[in-house]
């Protein structure tokens, strides 16, 4: 009998209790819900952060071909030769022959080629495909053929002439359509 009267008096008590831990139950499964939520969201961030560094990675990589592109197709080609024969002058080159050949189209460039005879030493060759090769308009030795001309000076210190047969190309890219 007293255990059926502790349980009249406690009975609101168990009610209350049947309620919090139900509540505690809803809760935390809303908690759980709520959490994979707010993880999916994060996942989602991160990845909308990465493919916008991405495409920022593109954009900026985009800018720099397009910065080279004008830089190199800024060169005018009727002014290549003269550049050539500036860039000879400079060396002590002398250029018996310069003449333009056919123009080379690829997918992405078309390539300027120019053919010379020069007269100089082997050391005036050197410094002229030198200085021809580091110019700022983007120049290409294709092909050289050094043929011995003739000695001149004293047995003692000859110094030899050589003719030099050189295909010089230059190249600019393409417009995207």
């Amino acid at each position: 009998m007293e255990l059926l009267e502790l349980i009249k008096k406690q009975k609101n008590r168990i009610a209350d209790i049947a309620v919090i831990i139900l509540t505690i139950i809803i809760m935390s499964n809303i908690y759980k819900s709520q959490a994979k939520t707010m993880k999916s969201a994060r996942e989602k961030i991160d990845a909308e952060s990465q493919r916008y560094e991405v495409l920022g990675y593109m954009n900026k990589s985009q800018r720099i071909i397009t910065a080279y592109n004008n830089f190199i197709n800024k060169k005018d080609i009727s002014l290549a030769i003269n550049t050539i024969s500036n860039i000879a002058r400079d060396a002590k080159i002398n250029i018996l022959f310069i003449k333009p050949a056919a123009t080379e189209g690829y997918p992405v460039y078309t390539k300027f080629p120019f053919n010379l005879v020069v007269n100089a030493n082997y050391h005036e060759i050197g410094k002229f495909i030198n200085k021809l090769e580091s110019h700022p308009d983007i120049y290409f030795i294709d092909k050289i053929i050094i043929k011995p001309k003739e000695a001149t000076g004293r047995e003692s210190a000859k110094e030899y002439n050589l003719n030099v047969e050189l295909t010089v190309s230059t190249i600019l890219f393409k417009e995207k359509d």
